[in-house]
């Protein structure tokens, strides 16, 4: 049984956010299929993913925010941001391969965020998750935010601290306040891609490994099959590169796909 007085985990929380995140997108007709390493079996997805549908490949970094009542600049003496007591702390380290493979997803055409809960413990995440409000109760960011608040500052490459409360939220040294992605949002940015801006999932997942990278991964001959099966093959195991290796850096990835083929107008 679990202690409710204990620290929240980043894997329960983790699950509760994919677990809305599926619910949500399904509530509006597209088909959710999170990637788990367990469900991978000699190389190949442990269930269909429509490769030839329209679709959009979502990556959630997650971060447990450490729960603050003081905010140390650092610097000494830089200006402080404007936040209610308490919020919450993560930090990013621009610098590390985690973020850059994030950025590099996110420019090429992957759905990308930071996902970190306005709340610490388990009593908490227990009536969220209940209740299904775990998203309703959580930052998402882009890496691109960042990334843009970053350069804005002139900050180099490195560790830096977003701070946030249940309404604001300020990258750091210096503070830059950043744009979320609220749940409603989210929801909609992800139909318009399939629905509006549509593109099969394959060429996303082809754009987000390019060729140089799909050779080292032992898929060049796979490359455009002829065959629908080998299409499909093909499919998984490029899903299987991208999302094993999200993973590894403790990314959840999650494929989305629309019934509506490419070129239709929006259901």
């Amino acid at each position: 049984m679990i202690d409710l007085h204990e620290r929240l985990s980043e894997f329960s929380y983790g699950y509760g956010v994919t677990r809305e995140i599926e619910e949500h997108l399904s509530g509006v007709g597209l088909t959710v299929t999170p990637f788990l390493p367990s469900l991978v079996h000699e190389n190949e997805l442990g269930f269909d993913v429509a490769f030839n549908k329209p679709g959009v490949v979502i990556m959630a970094q997650f971060k447990l925010g450490q729960q603050m009542k003081r905010f140390r600049s650092s610097p000494p003496g830089s200006p402080a941001p404007d936040l209610d007591k308490p919020f919450w702390r993560f930090q990013i380290n621009t610098h590390e391969a985690q973020y850059r493979q994030l950025r590099r997803a996110e420019q090429r055409g992957a759905e990308v965020y930071y996902v970190a809960p306005r709340f610490s413990d388990w009593a908490v995440f227990d009536m969220h998750f209940l209740a299904g409000e775990v998203l309703d109760h959580s930052l998402l960011i882009r890496p691109a935010e960042i990334a843009q608040a970053l350069v804005a500052q002139g900050a180099h490459d490195g560790v830096h601290r977003v701070v946030y409360d249940r309404t604001r939220k300020y990258v750091c040294s210096k503070p830059v306040e950043i744009a979320e992605v609220k749940l409603g949002q989210f929801v909609d940015h992800v139909l318009t891609r399939t629905h509006v801006q549509p593109e099969p999932l394959i060429q996303r997942l082809e754009a987000i490994l390019p060729a140089p990278r799909r050779r080292a991964a032992r898929l060049r001959r796979f490359d455009q099959p002829a065959k629908p099966a080998d299409a499909n093959l093909y499919g998984r195991r490029l899903a299987i590169a991208i999302a094993s290796a999200a993973w590894a850096r403790g990314a959840q990835t999650i494929f989305v796909t629309s019934d509506s083929p490419p070129g239709s107008p929006e259901a």
